[in-house]
């Protein structure tokens, strides 16, 4: 008897889904929205960016308050602050893992790791001696980039060994959270410790590629085959300093701000074509100091937001155009060095003025809902479909005033939520529906250890599941497995004539643990359309063995009514598996049996009973479960669960 505890998939986590896209437009807005502000800080943020909990939205920051440096992480809804650090050293940048498991914050040569759900230190990494004889020095700085697992990208300095100096080093430190350190892939980039100028790392794309600036070159790394990539020579521009730079969504373009000798700025460019070598100005201010600054792209890549000194923007990526050119009067503008963080569902910004209030405070707020081409909520009427986010809506109004997402819960309601988009419904936590595709082909980078996958209400005739490693390659290949069941078929007859059944429900519960890997699951149906109804992963755990006296079912929400004379009415509704597993548990493990179970008795889970046996695979809650102390050597449990 095993169970797959899940973890939760992210937006973040999906590198490709292959499932149909829907015919439903997504959900564009109008206007400028602006939330009240909340109690902010008494000093200039030096970063800050947003990420997502069960709970609610958390935006992290850090500041230098004149003596000490801070790190805080507060609850956007609650204002609870999670995480507080602080040092006498100035802070420099943040970072959160794919999965917002954990933050990580960076200064001098110290960079702490953070729980980012409950806000415990979890991690401290001193840097010293980084490998190849290279010492950091004292006064150093450090920025960093989340990789996967326990791996960051670093960019720190300055570092010195018995030959020489150099300003920064770019390096790549793993293991930092379970052990000692360790340093690979140093990149040296030759720097004079006391001519050259040279940025820290502006732009990680998550697996291979970094931006950094040198010597009025915009430089882009591979870290694959440990060789300059890229160059783009600012001198063209007539600019001396490489201010931001950041990839666009699928890395065809730069986008990059610079300025010139004395802090006059020279605006925002895109780099693109053979080589990043096709410049074009976006944004050119005239002479205006310190503006614009800092770059932030979406989470989707469609937008674009720029902080400034004197006014903030919102560039439409697909068009390079901007959609919100504002001044300090529309909502308020950050400092020139902080990056304006967009929320986890990319429907707001968070903003911080550029000057104090009237009380010294620099007080947080988000600004959000911008027409991306020229609709508005006028447009919609009573009956219309939306996207927004996972989800479709349906309005209940003609020109509804809200997000579909706030106007569900109005009083009275604006939106209706229908369903989840073909897309996501693998990801809807039941496998009544699914999403339908030409095959499915998902791909999942976790950020974690997945040791198991299941595929749930699966209508297709094969499945596949591959997991490849950063640096091992594929470290597990399921082949093509069949869904087809001769579970009809029991004579010639039945052979040739009965209908293909299909086994719905199978689990893979022999991955390898690695956290850097890639999962891609494949459901195909020769050519035909495939339906992929859940797919859940996560870590899996022995709870005993299942014993034969185990017993499965459905449970049916159909309506079966009779009138007065008799006539049946019959309503087909979906149903859900249930099982009742008996399960043998050596007594010496029954009280770890008892706590597991009632640490998760509010989450849904995968109960396999047998993985050959796709009946006794069930996604759902255990409605109970009692455990009798037969002997001193085994006891006997019973777990009914019901599926979802």
């Amino acid at each position: 008897m095993k169970i797959i505890r899940p973890i939760e998939i992210t937006d973040g986590m999906i590198d490709s889904n292959t499932a149909f896209p829907e015919d439903i437009a997504e959900w564009e807005s109008a206007g400028v929205a602006v939330e009240p502000s909340i109690e902010g800080v008494n000093s200039p943020i030096s970063d800050m960016l947003f990420y997502s909990t069960p709970t609610g939205d958390v935006l992290a920051y850090q500041y230098y308050d004149g003596s000490r440096s801070w790190l805080k992480a507060r609850d956007w809804q609650t204002g609870q602050i999670r995480v507080v650090s602080q040092t006498s050293n100035f802070p420099l940048g943040l970072a959160v893992r794919a999965d917002y498991r954990y933050l990580a914050g960076s200064y001098d040569n110290q960079i702490e790791i953070f729980d980012a759900q409950h806000g415990e230190r979890v991690g401290s990494v001193s840097l010293g001696e980084i490998g190849g004889g290279w010492y950091i020095l004292y006064g150093a700085s450090t920025q960093v980039f989340w990789r996967s697992g326990e791996s960051l990208l670093v960019s720190s300095g300055p570092f010195f060994n018995s030959m020489d100096r150099r300003q920064r080093l770019f390096f790549v430190a793993n293991n930092f959270i379970s052990g000692s350190p360790v340093y690979t892939q140093i990149h040296d980039p030759g720097t004079s410790y006391s001519d050259d100028v040279i940025t820290h790392i502006l732009d990680y794309n998550g697996s291979n590629r970094y931006i950094y600036g040198i010597n009025q070159k915009l430089v882009v790394y591979n870290m694959t085959s440990s060789s300059v990539e890229a160059e783009i020579d600012l001198d063209i521009l007539n600019v001396n300093f490489l201010v931001d730079a950041k990839f666009n969504d699928d890395e065809t373009a730069i986008y990059f701000t610079v300025r010139s000798g004395g802090g006059i700025a020279r605006g925002l460019y895109k780099a693109s074509g053979a080589n990043y070598q096709t410049v074009t100005p976006i944004i050119s201010p005239v002479g205006q100091p310190s503006e614009p600054g800092r770059i932030q792209l979406s989470n989707d890549g469609t937008m674009l937001s720029l902080a400034g000194g004197f006014s903030s923007h919102i560039l439409d990526t697909a068009t390079d155009s901007l959609v919100s050119g504002t001044s300090r009067a529309d909502f308020g503008t950050s400092n020139s060095s902080v990056v304006i963080p967009w929320s986890p569902d990319d429907e707001r910004i968070a903003v911080v003025p550029a000057q104090p209030n009237d009380l010294g405070m620099f007080n947080f707020r988000t600004v959000g809902s911008w027409d991306l081409v020229t609709a508005d909520a006028s447009d919609y009427r009573a009956g219309d479909r939306v996207i927004q986010g996972r989800i479709v809506y349906e309005a209940l109004i003609d020109e509804p005033t809200t997000a579909p997402s706030t106007g569900a819960d109005a009083d009275p309601p604006q939106w209706v939520q229908v369903r989840y988009a073909n897309q996501w419904r693998a990801f809807d936590g039941s496998s009544a529906e699914g999403s339908e595709g030409d095959p499915v082909e998902i791909q999942i980078t976790p950020g974690q250890a997945v040791t198991g996958v299941a595929v749930l209400g699966a209508r297709a005739q094969s499945i596949r599941v591959v997991v490849e490693a950063d640096e091992n390659g594929v470290v597990y290949d399921s082949g093509e497995e069949s869904l087809l069941s001769n579970v009809t078929v029991n004579d010639w007859f039945s052979y040739f004539f009965e209908p293909y059944t299909y086994t719905e429900d199978r689990a893979f519960l022999d991955l390898p643990s690695y956290t850097d890997a890639t999962v891609t699951v494949t459901v195909s149906n020769n050519g035909e359309t495939a339906i992929l109804g859940e797919l859940v992963m996560g870590s899996v755990l022995q709870i005993g063995d299942a014993q034969y006296g185990t017993s499965v079912g459905i449970i049916d929400f159909s309506r079966k009514e009779t009138d007065q004379f008799g006539n049946y009415s019959v309503v087909e509704r979906p149903f859900s598996k249930r099982a009742e597993y008996d399960v043998a548990i050596p007594s010496g493990q029954t009280g770890a049996f008892q706590i597991e179970l009632a640490k998760r008795r509010t989450t849904p889970m995968v109960w396999i009973g047998d993985e050959n046996k796709s009946e006794t695979i069930v996604f759902g809650f255990y409605r109970d479960f009692d455990i009798v102390l037969d002997n001193p050597a085994l006891s006997l449990g019973t777990i009914t669960v019901e599926g979802l």
